[in-house]
C-alpha cells in the first residue's frame, strides 16, 4: 500500500489561498464583477461609477437618481438605454431591472400627454416594466377605474392594427394599475378586470395582477410603492420631464386618491365574483 503524505503546511497554504479568493468573490459581486461596454455613454459611466460601491437602498436610489435624470434629459429610450448598459456592468442592476424599468414608466407619465404617445415609448426591457409603471402612473393620476376607464385604455391599441404583443402589454399593466389603484386589494383589483370584454382580455389582465401582488409582497421597496402618494402631500421627490406631479414618500396604508379604498376592498370581499 502506498500512503501519501501532504508536506508540512500545505493544508495552511492552502486555506490561505481558499480564504483568498472567496474574498475576492465577494469583491466581484459587491461591484457586479464586470465593467461596462465600450460604448457607454458619459452618462452611463457617471452613474456606474458613482452608485456600483454603495450597498442596498443607497445603490437603488443612486442609480433611480441618475436614471430618472436621463429620462429628464433626453427621454424614455436613452433612459432605458443607459439602464441596460449599467446592467452589462452592475450585477444587481441586472438583477433589479424591473423594478427600475417601472421607475422609468412612472415618472415618464403626465396626464398632459396622451396615454397611447407615453405608452409606446417603453420597450419590454427586463419584463417590460416601463409598460407597467405607465399604466399605474396613469390609474393613480386620473383617480378613477370604472368600467369606462377600463374599457377604453387600451382601446387606442385594440381598434388599430398594431402588433397584439402591444396590446398584451397594455392589459397586463392594466392588471399592475388596478392593483395598485385598489391599494393591492386582490379581489377588486380581478373586479376591475372583468370590465373587460372578453376572455383573452380578461386573462391578459388577470395576469398583471397577480405579478403585482406578487411583486408587492416580495420587493415593499419597489418604485410603485411611492404612487400611494401621487397626489399626497407635498413631500414629493422630483417632477417628471412632462411636468408631471411630485412624486410621493412612501406609506404604509392606501392613500392619495381614494383614500378609502381599503375599507372599499374589505367591504368587496364577500361579492369578487368567487375569488
Amino acid at each position: 500500500m502506498i500512503v501519501s503524505r501532504s508536506r508540512p503546511g500545505t493544508g495552511v497554504v492552502f486555506a490561505s489561498r481558499l480564504a483568498s479568493a472567496l474574498t475576492l468573490v465577494l469583491v466581484l459581486a459587491g461591484c457586479g464583477g464586470r465593467s461596462l461596454p465600450p460604448g457607454a455613454s458619459a452618462e452611463a459611466r457617471a452613474a456606474f461609477e458613482e452608485c456600483r460601491s454603495l450597498q442596498h437602498d443607497e445603490k437603488q436610489a443612486c442609480y433611480e437618481r441618475h436614471l430618472l435624470d436621463e429620462l429628464d434629459r433626453a427621454g424614455v429610450g436613452p433612459a432605458l438605454g443607459m439602464l441596460e448598459t449599467v446592467a452589462v456592468g452592475d450585477l444587481s442592476v441586472e438583477a433589479q431591472g424591473h423594478v427600475y424599468t417601472h421607475a422609468i414608466g412612472i415618472e415618464a407619465y403626465s396626464p398632459e400627454t396622451p396615454f397611447e404617445d407615453v405608452f409606446s415609448e417603453c420597450t419590454v426591457l427586463f419584463q417590460s416594466g416601463c409598460y407597467h409603471g405607465v399604466v399605474q402612473s396613469h390609474f393613480i393620476a386620473s383617480g378613477a377605474a370604472d368600467a369606462e376607464q377600463v374599457v377604453e385604455l387600451c382601446g387606442p391599441f385594440e381598434r388599430e392594427p398594431v402588433d397584439r404583443w402591444i396590446l398584451f402589454q397594455c392589459l397586463h399593466g392594466l392588471g399592475h394599475g388596478l392593483t395598485m389603484y385598489y391599494g393591492h386589494h386582490l379581489p377588486m383589483a380581478l373586479e376591475g378586470c372583468d370590465f373587460l370584454t372578453n376572455d383573452w382580455n380578461r386573462e391578459s389582465c388577470y395576469g398583471g395582477v397577480f405579478m403585482e401582488n406578487v411583486v408587492n409582497a416580495t420587493d415593499p421597496h419597489h418604485p410603485a410603492s411611492e404612487l400611494l402618494l401621487a397626489e399626497g402631500d407635498g413631500r414629493g421627490r422630483r417632477r417628471g420631464r412632462r411636468g408631471g406631479r411630485a412624486r410621493g414618500a412612501r406609506c404604509a396604508r392606501p392613500c392619495g386618491h381614494g383614500d378609502d379604498r381599503g375599507a372599499r376592498g374589505a367591504r368587496a370581499v364577500g361579492s369578487a365574483s368567487g375569488r
